[in-house]
């Protein structure tokens, strides 16, 4: 599987919307979002960076993402053809 799958999982993963959504909310409500805003950006770019190479996560979001399958009359292949 490619990089940017994985990344895409991490991105979508409801923790991290939870948590980049409230850090946004925070930022913006903040006296200093000009300041703050960067903060969570760069924190969440780190965040992304770290998980989306993780191997761990990799296997993980492998097992939970569809895969391609070149037999159309696969029973096990969750993907429906």
């Amino acid at each position: 599987m490619e990089l940017g799958k994985y990344l895409k999982s991490a991105f979508l993963n409801r923790w991290n919307l939870l948590a980049l959504c409230g850090g946004v909310g925070f930022a913006l409500v903040s006296g200093v979002p000009d300041i703050a805003l960067p903060i969570v950006l760069a924190a969440e770019a780190a965040y992304l960076g770290l998980l989306g190479t993780h191997s761990r996560f990799q296997a993980s979001a492998s097992r939970r993402l569809p895969s391609r399958c070149s037999n159309r009359s696969c029973v096990h292949c969750p993907v429906r053809h």
